[in-house]
């Protein structure tokens, strides 16, 4: 069998999922140019365009392969593509995964292409786009990648190359999670990496073209509205970490007042964060996983977290003199220097 036509194969078992609201001809060219493709479906969600908008739609709909979904009104990014997810899920047989790309024409042909050819073979593992921000980017674009990207990895302990890109593939057993995941705007985006990223199989970066038309004029993302809904997201997770720190040292601090004893001191803070795990599940780690698979990975965390920092502890206090408290903090700290380190 040929290289095109084992490529032409693979494409017959993914989904093209395009959230859209007010689309202008972009998305039709986009279309156009997947349906030189063999894909099973493109489906395009018109969230909430209004009749103004319709022709758009109707232009598109008269291709067979080219799927419609409505919502009355507009519903949000997250929304839309989980309203995919599920028509994916009951309505399209066959497939291995579904890649989403956004209507503004950001996304090329070829790179959507690519994506879907390395989710075929990727073992069930996402594959994110991530693009080169280096030359011709919109300030207000680079900086806000920047900053997201670092918080979440300071949150997530993974690095990722861009952590806003909308084109992204995922396997079809994974879409039951992500129907899941908390977010129905822009937000629900970066909720997805957290899952991804703590819970989910380790994503595959495949680096995309950068694409802004007209200094990205045509995007619908609100610099002020949707950024607060992004880094309240992150921020909830990071006022739960603070939370964590504060609980561990303050329950270190009092047994070691108590006892003199650094490994009860130690083993009192890991066991108030094991009876705070109702909160951190809440905000740290994901609502979504299994209570039993994520209590016993949660509480291996601890244990072997608690032990490492037993050993640096007992060292930097006993052997080169240190307040036990200041001995505690620089512990935790060079340990969690080093998780980053290795993400």
């Amino acid at each position: 069998m040929s290289a095109d036509k084992t490529i032409g194969k693979d494409l017959n078992r993914v989904a093209v999922l395009i959230p859209a609201w007010k689309p202008d001809e972009k998305l039709i060219a986009l279309v156009d140019s997947l349906l030189q493709h063999p894909f099973a479906a493109i489906v395009v969600v018109n969230d909430g365009s209004g009749p103004e908008y319709d022709s758009v739609f109707e232009v598109l709909r008269v291709h067979g392969r080219v799927r419609i979904l409505r919502h009355e009104v507009n519903c949000g990014q997250g929304r839309a593509q989980k309203t995919a997810f599920r028509y994916a899920l009951t309505e399209l047989q066959g497939l291995v995964g579904v890649v989403t790309a956004d209507a503004d024409g950001q996304h090329a042909p070829g790179d959507i292409v690519r994506v879907a050819e390395l989710l075929v073979c990727s073992k069930g593992s996402p594959v994110l786009g991530s693009r080169n921000f280096a030359k011709g980017v919109p300030f207000r674009s680079k900086f806000g990648n920047i900053i997201t990207r670092h918080f979440f990895r300071l949150l997530s302990g993974r690095s990722l190359g861009d952590t806003q890109c909308g084109l992204r593939g995922f396997s079809l057993e994974s879409l039951h999670e992500l129907l899941k995941v908390r977010g129905e705007r822009y937000e629900y985006t970066s909720s997805v990496l957290g899952y991804l990223c703590r819970d989910g199989k380790p994503p595959i970066e495949s680096p995309i073209a950068t694409i802004y038309l007209d200094h990205n004029r045509s995007s619908h993302f609100r610099p002020l509205r949707d950024s607060i809904r992004i880094y309240s997201l992150l921020l909830s997770l990071y006022a739960a970490s603070i939370m964590a720190i504060c609980t561990d040292v303050a329950g270190f601090a009092m047994v070691f007042a108590w006892t003199g004893s650094i490994a009860s001191a130690i083993a009192a803070g890991r066991l108030l964060l094991l009876a705070g795990y109702a909160i951190n599940r809440r905000f740290a780690i994901q609502p979504w996983m299994p209570p039993g698979k994520s209590f016993l990975g949660y509480g291996l965390a601890l244990l072997g977290t608690g032990l490492a920092s037993l050993a640096l502890t007992v060292c930097l206090h006993r052997y080169l003199g240190w307040n036990a408290l200041a001995a505690k903090i620089a512990a935790e700290t060079i340990l969690t220097l080093a998780i980053l380190g290795r993400s």
